[in-house]
């Protein structure tokens, strides 16, 4: 099991670290059956509490609390809803797998579901972890059929989140993963779901390219490492490619850093204590808002209604700036001392095809949007013209 290192309890009237430090505070340790004592005074607690909820980790806080004084906090009952609601989507989320796997089952298409309740089967109780859509990985020669064979489940499809393989990002051989993969039992249905490593390694990286804005992402790879049996095969997880492994240790050190995992005796011990300052302060950064990076992007939709206000046009294009650690990810850099400003750069070039399709898709709202305001301001002037009253 994980050691934790916590820190000491805070009592202040007021919030004495700031909101992404009182996160790691309270979600170390929130993936085990036996979370250690939460730490945190009535304050603290209702700073994150919000922060909490809308990231999806607010049933992990209820589990760190509820055998404590702070579950008769004001936000408690929120936080306590927020688990049984979850409690609850769990049950349906589960059926809707089962349906899924059965009917591609039924039309002979290999699949392994991989993130969602592959991971949320590594805590304690079901409702710990909020659901999203079910993401299932498809042979690549497979997914066109496969997104075909679900077309017939009627609305259940829009859950499917189909992927060639384990997406753009991650080329490993099929064959090598399907012989990885586990079987195990959901309900009498047969699940494939990755293997531990690939699994593992698919966190990690799946997390940092969302920019670790995320807290519950973290605490996934916190449980997942817990889970990991005596045969865990590092170098399968680590991989081939020398930048992903980088990557993958970054992570599992920043699960150290900021849950108290403890990476002894695991070949990415080292690696972990070399974290850049900023890496960690950035996903702290994250935290203090816990807003998905993917709501403020850069392509020229998003930011067309600013365009109208230089000042809100630069304020905007301030945040979605700075994202220095998706941006490492896409530029394939590495996670070192050196200033972010050149491979955040570099991202927004790598995304200088997206603009004329951008460009042409505004133009042609705008056309349309020209088009109906003459129309509509024809027809005003036609109503107003006066009448022939024989003067």
């Amino acid at each position: 099991m994980a050691d934790l290192n916590l820190q000491s309890n805070k009592t202040s009237a007021q919030p004495s670290s700031s909101a992404g430090r009182l996160i790691a505070r309270a979600l170390a340790g929130s993936w085990l059956s036996s979370p250690p004592p939460c730490e945190l005074s009535d304050e603290e607690l209702k700073t994150i509490a919000p922060l909490l909820m809308k990231s999806g980790a607010g049933a992990l806080l209820w589990w760190r609390i509820q055998n404590t004084t702070l579950a008769h906090h004001e936000v408690a009952p929120d936080l306590q809803a927020v688990y049984r609601l979850q409690r609850l989507e769990s049950l349906a989320h589960v059926q809707k797998i089962k349906t899924v796997v059965a009917h591609l089952n039924l039309a002979g298409i290999d699949c392994v579901l991989m993130k969602g309740w592959s991971v949320t089967r590594f805590y304690p109780e079901p409702g710990l972890r909020k659901y999203g859509d079910v993401d299932l990985c498809f042979a690549p020669h497979s997914v066109r059929a496969a997104r075909q064979s679900l077309k017939s489940l009627g609305p259940l499809e829009l859950y499917v989140d189909a992927h060639s393989g384990l997406g753009r990002h991650e080329k490993i051989d099929w064959a090598d993963m399907i012989d990885r993969a586990e079987t195990v039992d959901l309900d009498g249905v047969s699940v494939r779901v990755l293997g531990a490593e690939d699994h593992l390694r698919l966190l990690c990286l799946h997390w940092l390219r969302h920019d670790a804005w995320n807290p519950i992402g973290l605490c996934d790879i916190a449980a997942a490492f817990a889970a990991r049996r005596s045969d865990f095969n590092w170098t399968v997880a680590l991989g081939s490619d020398s930048k992903h492994a980088d990557w993958m240790a970054c992570a599992l050190g920043l699960a150290h850093e900021l849950l108290g995992v403890s990476l002894e005796e695991t070949p990415v011990v080292e690696r972990a204590r070399r974290l850049p300052p900023w890496l960690v302060s950035e996903v702290l950064n994250r935290w203090e808002t816990c807003l998905n990076p993917n709501y403020r992007d850069m392509a020229l939709k998003e930011m067309s209604p600013f365009l109208g206000s230089p000042a809100r046009f630069a304020k905007e294009l301030r945040r979605r700036w700075h994202y220095p650690i998706r941006a490492t990810m896409e530029v394939r850099g590495s996670f070192n001392e050196r200033p972010r400003a050149l491979y955040q750069l570099a991202a927004i070039l790598l995304r200088w095809t997206e603009f004329p399709r951008q460009l042409a898709i505004l133009t042609t709202r705008w056309l349309r949007a020209e088009k109906g305001r003459s129309v509509s301001s024809s027809n005003v002037n036609e109503e107003l013209v006066p009448l022939d009253n024989g003067v």
